[in-house]
């Protein structure tokens, strides 16, 4: 897709979001909606740290789903057709790859070239093989293969196998103009993209991508007793924040209890930047992990 040629691509991000062929329920899309909605908020400082913590957790699909939509809206071809690769290869299941801002177009765009285009074509083949029995896979292999342009025998032939393996067949795996989305949200050569749904009050956000978002930061004072000791190790919150940036509730998922409190009392102070999803100021649920090390505590 050649957001040169879709200005619209910038539009609200509701518009983006088409249902992806894999989905059976809007639960897929209400789960990554804020995928975007980071992806399009960060700085070019903020995806650099998300690469840092993606390089050192590869399998965090929230936060490279983040990237991908970032390097999506920025324009970063190279480094996002490489992550869209990686997801292709990994997670050809996932949700993520079903949506517009994830994948690769038939014809060349300032996102991505013919080589890419054909790289693409090659691995969700594979993927399709591979997986026989994966309906998330095959549903998004099918959705590439329905984009404008591209090879119509093949999937013609991908949905014949698609039959003969007995995979449940989406309504949407026949639409192929559900692809594009153009001016004002509107499906081109089909009808109009049906209304976006419900903004929620609430959004769950991934523990380094939200970390991004962090704009005071209180250390926690190390406990004289757990150092006597020699305890050390990290404690780990579900967290809720507020619209404000602030925490509202924090609740204990592991740590020593010496090192709780500490924990406790240091993260009660920090204060996060506001999370908007469609403008609307929204409450994120994320994890918090607060380490303790003995060779920093002296």
């Amino acid at each position: 897709m050649d957001s040169r040629a879709f200005p619209s691509i910038l539009v609200p991000l509701a518009a983006l979001l088409l249902t992806s062929a894999a989905a059976q329920s809007p639960a897929p899309v209400n789960q990554y909606l804020d995928t975007l909605s980071q992806g399009n908020r960060l700085t070019a400082e903020e995806a650099q740290s998300v690469e840092d913590s993606l390089r050192a957790n590869p399998e965090d699909l929230a936060a490279r789903g983040t990237l991908i939509a970032y390097y999506f809206v920025n324009q970063g071809g190279v480094a996002w057709s490489k992550h869209v690769f990686w997801l292709i290869e990994h997670h050809p299941e996932s949700p993520i790859a079903g949506f517009n801002f994830a994948s690769i177009s038939r014809s060349a765009s300032s996102l991505n070239d013919e080589a890419d285009y054909a790289h693409a074509k090659d691995l969700w083949l594979k993927q399709a093989e591979r997986h026989p029995k994966d309906a998330g896979a095959w549903a998004n292999a099918l959705r590439f293969f329905s984009q404008p342009g591209s090879d119509v025998a093949t999937r013609e032939r991908l949905l014949k196998r698609a039959e003969e393996l007995g995979i449940p067949k989406p309504a949407r795996w026949s639409e192929a103009n559900t692809f594009t989305v153009g001016v004002e949200g509107s499906v081109l050569g089909g009808a109009p993209a049906p209304p976006p749904p419900p903004t929620p009050t609430r959004i769950r956000v991934g523990g380094n991508v939200q970390a991004a978002n962090l704009v005071k930061k209180v250390e926690p004072v190390y406990p004289p007793l757990a150092r006597q000791a020699l305890i050390d190790g990290t404690v780990r919150f579900t967290a809720i924040i507020g619209g404000d940036g602030h925490i509202l509730n924090l609740q204990l998922v592991s740590g020593h209890p010496l090192l709780v409190p500490a924990a406790q009392d240091a993260v009660r102070q920090w204060v996060y930047r506001p999370t908007l999803l469609n403008g609307t100021p929204v409450e994120v649920v994320t994890q918090i992990d607060v380490p303790f090390t003995l060779s920093n505590s002296r």
